[in-house]
């Protein structure tokens, strides 16, 4: 089994570059692709599968998507790979190695488990609590317009508790919860359409897939189908996403319906002239391309403004550690100045576009030193999951806690400020947390207890 994802990253790489004709390295691009996905897809059954969505996120927006934007797709969108292919991967594919041999450092991903056994003792003891999350997660969003604003991450932590509840009772030996799935992820389904955002809703779909699969391991042509039935979702979000939000935000304010979604896929089907049609696909791969601005800085920098030397990452860490009363002028989340400063490009008022992890390692140092810097990321980021995988041996809800601590540095469209700040303040709030009720989490008493 662990032969299977480089079979396969050899047959993409030779399929593409000798019987389509792509270039040598937007096909190595798509073969390192198929290398994480397909580690996801074969290990996601024996452990929990964090550094290999994560790392399939990153090669899905810094070598899928640009390989074939580089091969004719750029022709449908205006958001262009504007470096050439060679200059571009000759960086995009050594800093994503780079990057995932530094989480090898601290940490091995068979160590982050789930254990049935172990979540079935601490829920014996305390059945509630995971019902207790999910009512939480449905009352925090009330929140939102009650706290001030720099308290919303810990709403957004409160709000995201309903999905962990919700994987920990499926992660145990009760039978599925089918109708709690349902109503769970109802709230965020309406949500995600009402605002016309759908990023937390594909990502909370991909976790509860994982869980879903390293529980019960489905047969391999029920789990291709449910990758097959996520990518057509996707895609058709992508398909009417533009026209529903001019809908529901214009002026008119049209309320969701389920005919206001008919009528906006008729509409954008005509428009667009298909689903799959190259003036559809285009776009879509295209909103999955962070590459565009990795290769805008590859053009902009140093050739129209100097390297950062470290600018970038002395702020983003003031950002996302230091409290705002101490640091009053710190960058708050979605500001683009270093976007607009180091692509070349002008996100907008109403725009949020940020850098990207990669993108900022070569603005900060270009070369060897970018190496060095992705490496050290994925060392911390690496050490925090050996941490997580470390104590989930008496504490057996951290290692579904993890996916909550890692959904926004997984993400390859946040900076390091959103990164390191949802890293670092959510490990603080679950720290805090869990050892004021450590009583109810910690289960090395109950262990000994069963075991007499």
């Amino acid at each position: 089994m662990k032969f299977i994802p480089y079979f396969l990253a050899v047959i993409i790489f030779a399929v593409f570059n000798f019987m389509i004709g792509y270039d040598i390295y937007s096909s190595a691009g798509l073969s390192i692709f198929t290398y994480w996905i397909s580690r996801l897809l074969v290990f996601s059954v024996n452990y929990l599968p964090i550094k290999e969505l994560f790392f399939s996120l990153h090669s899905l927006q810094y070598l899928f998507s640009p390989a074939f934007m580089y091969n004719g797709l750029e022709d449908y969108t205006r958001y262009k790979m504007i470096v050439p292919v060679e200059h571009y991967f000759s960086f995009a594919i050594p800093v994503l190695i780079i990057f995932s041999l530094g989480f090898r450092v601290f940490f091995n991903p068979n160590s982050l488990k789930v254990s049935r056994y172990k979540i079935d003792l601490w829920i014996n003891s305390n059945p509630n609590i995971p019902y207790y999350f999910i009512v939480i997660g449905f009352i925090a969003p009330i929140f939102y317009f009650i706290l001030p604003k720099s308290l919303n991450f810990v709403v957004y932590i409160a709000d995201s508790l309903k999905f962990i509840g919700l994987f920990i009772l499926i992660s145990s030996s009760s039978k599925p919860k089918i109708g709690l799935i349902l109503f769970t992820f109802s709230g965020v389904f309406i949500s995600a359409f009402s605002a016309g955002m759908f990023h937390d809703l594909l990502t909370w779909i991909i976790m509860l897939g994982l869980i879903i699969n390293y529980r019960y391991n489905p047969t391999f042509l029920l789990k291709m189908s449910g990758v097959m039935a996520f990518v057509i979702f996707a895609m058709f979000i992508q398909f009417v996403k533009d026209d529903l939000r001019s809908r529901i935000w214009g002026d008119q304010g049209e309320e969701i319906s389920i005919d206001l979604i008919k009528t906006t896929s008729a509409s954008a089907e005509g428009n667009k002239g298909g689903f799959f049609a190259l003036e559809s696909l285009g776009p879509s791969v295209n909103r999955l391309n962070q590459g565009w601005v990795l290769s805008s800085a590859l053009n902009h920098v140093p050739h129209n403004i100097d390297h950062s030397n470290g600018l970038l990452i002395k702020e983003y860490l003031i950002a996302a550690i230091m409290p705002r009363f101490l640091f009053p002028d710190k960058l708050g989340g979605g500001e683009t100045k270093y976007f607009d400063l180091y692509s070349g490009h002008n996100a907008g008022e109403n725009t949020v576009m940020v850098l990207g992890i990669p993108t900022e390692a070569y603005i900060e140092f270009a070369g060897l030193g970018a190496f060095f810097y992705i490496f050290i990321f994925g060392m911390v980021y690496g050490w925090f999951l050996k941490v997580y995988a470390e104590n989930s041996d008496n504490y057996p809800i951290l290692s579904i806690f993890t996916i909550l601590v890692f959904i926004y540095p997984m993400r390859p469209d946040c900076d390091t400020q959103t990164s390191l700040g949802h890293l670092v303040k959510s490990s603080i709030l679950l720290y805090l947390f869990i050892n004021f009720y450590k009583s109810k989490f910690n289960i090395s008493f109950l262990r000994k207890a069963h075991a007499i």
